[in-house]
């Protein structure tokens, strides 16, 4: 009877100290928990990069905007400002040689050009240098339309070129009807509704002579479908900035819809402080028939299409695509 007394309270001792073990934890737990700093999903230390500036202190202006970029805004001011290093390795030399040389295919005439969507201009002046006696170019961005014309200013004054801010869906500018519309890098895509996508073709249709050409190039539907955007990361540089760029993408497939969600950290060199922002860009992927059809709608017959730059027939693995029509 005295062993068992014994072997029962050796139990109940190790009982107690397992309890005190396990309180003791419990304590230590909750005082790390309130110790440790609070992560926060906006927190500018949380997600710049490590190796993008030595000091945090330095991340002194902080534009920070979860909203999209669409058809009808955005964040275009700060974008405007980047955009030209961001694709500093684009080869716009040779897409000007390849829009010129898909024209001439098409028999279209090299007088006049109406670029819709036109960026900071760089397509426009290579086409003037291409052949073309005058090219006109809109964007909704005002950004975009005050680089352009910073860029290019023997070009406005020799009357080769002139920029408007204008938004794709509703051109309002006086001008005769041109031998070519184009709307280049994808400037389709981002029409996410049919009436955004109609309403651009009406511009098109509007403003080009009849027998005219309308090129633009668009997300490739098969391809999304198939091989879905992966996550991609792009570091730039230049003598004042130092750009890097991690673009994430959701897939809406029932809306034929890409969310391009970009996270941007641009630092500038000479001060080492950061500019961080946050954009998401809703782009849309189409199908040939549908295209098709909103062109034939709009005032328009299909004539071609071809994977952008190389010339080939459009597969599963071609991410853009060109396409020509003809007003009818």
């Amino acid at each position: 009877e005295n062993k068992q007394k014994k072997n029962l309270e050796k139990i109940r001792m190790k009982n107690q100290k397992l309890v005190i073990i396990a309180i003791l934890c419990v304590v230590l737990i909750a005082v790390g928990f309130f110790l440790l700093p609070k992560r926060d999903s906006k927190s500018i230390k949380d997600a710049a990069p490590r190796d993008a500036t030595g000091d945090y202190d330095k991340l002194k202006k902080v534009s920070v905007s979860s909203e999209p970029i669409s058809a009808d805004g955005g964040n275009y001011k700060l974008y405007s400002h980047y955009y030209d290093l961001l694709y500093q390795d684009k080869d716009y030399i040779g897409e000007a040689k390849y829009i010129v040389n898909l024209i001439k295919k098409f028999n279209g005439k090299m007088g006049s050009a109406l670029e819709l969507g036109c960026g900071t201009g760089k397509h426009a002046k290579l086409l003037v240098d291409n052949g073309f006696k005058h090219v006109t170019g809109v964007d909704l961005s005002e950004g975009m339309i005050e680089e352009a014309k910073k860029h290019h200013q023997s070009y406005l004054s020799s009357k080769k070129l002139d920029f408007y801010q204008s938004d794709v869906r509703d051109v309002k500018i006086k001008k005769q009807p041109f031998d070519v519309v184009l709307s280049l890098f994808h400037v389709v895509s981002y029409q996410i509704k049919n009436k955004d996508v109609l309403d651009e073709f009406k511009m098109a249709a509007k403003y080009v002579k009849k027998g005219g050409l309308f090129l633009f190039d668009v997300w490739y539907g098969p391809t999304v479908m198939n091989k879905k955007p992966e996550t991609r990361v792009k570091h730039m540089e230049s003598d004042k900035l130092k750009v890097m760029r991690i673009a994430k993408s959701d897939l809406f497939p029932q809306e034929n819809k890409v969310h391009v969600n970009y996270e941007v950290f641009i630092t500038d060199k000479s001060t080492g402080i950061m500019t961080y922002t946050k954009e998401t860009h809703p782009m849309r992927f189409y199908f040939t028939p549908e295209l098709k059809q909103y062109l034939l709608s709009t005032g328009f017959e299909f004539v071609h299409s071809e994977q952008w730059m190389t010339g080939k027939k459009p597969g599963i693995d071609t991410w853009g695509v060109t396409f020509v029509a003809r007003r009818l």
